[in-house]
């Protein structure tokens, strides 16, 4: 996320209002941490893998 916390920020409110969010943070390569948290390296690979999981 970003280092004033603002994406935190917004993703709270948004929980908060029942919207579903999706929170992906910078990595060495895509990992998925649970339905609603991924790491995505900088490689298209990794986000074709998001892509996919995330539309399948």
């Amino acid at each position: 996320m970003d280092e004033l916390g603002i994406g935190e920020d917004i993703i709270r409110e948004l929980d908060d209002k029942g919207r579903r969010t999706i929170k992906v943070v910078y990595g060495d390569s895509y990992e998925k941490i649970n339905e609603n948290a991924y790491v995505l390296g900088s490689s298209q690979e990794c986000y074709n893998a998001l892509l996919t999981t995330l539309f399948s």
